[in-house]
């Protein structure tokens, strides 16, 4: 089993993503200076767990730069309408590095922590 590839626009951004696995959800943010396909070692094992969502950052990856200014509240924005567009619902977060920080701001948003069951953190 290969990781599957999709686009969606969230925000008027395109966001290119990868899913992988089967269960319960799980978004996996990278960090700074990185991509999916980075980390995909690490997909691939919580994929025996989880259905991963991995999305490439807004200006990473496969994913074209945001059309504004490139921030933290941006970028959690940007994710905080991802898992609304593409349906989930009591999920696990996991951020790595910038990745984890983008995570902690988007649990400041409307409705985000409500939706999230665990969020991991590794620096």
């Amino acid at each position: 089993m290969k990781l599957e590839e999709k686009t969606i626009t969230v925000k008027e951004n395109r966001i290119h993503y990868y899913t992988y696995g089967n269960g319960s959800p799980l978004l996996f943010i990278h960090g700074h200076r990185s991509d999916t396909l980075r980390w995909r070692n690490l997909i691939y094992f919580l994929g025996q767990k989880f259905k991963v969502y991995s999305p490439d950052l807004p200006g990473f990856g496969k994913s074209p730069a945001l059309k504004k200014w490139h921030t933290i509240s941006r970028y959690a924005d940007c994710l905080s309408e991802f898992t609304k567009v593409v349906g989930l619902k009591d999920y696990v977060v996991f951020g790595g590095s910038m990745g984890g920080i983008i995570a902690l701001d988007m649990l400041l948003k409307d409705g985000f922590s409500a939706s999230v069951r665990k969020l991991i953190l590794m620096g």
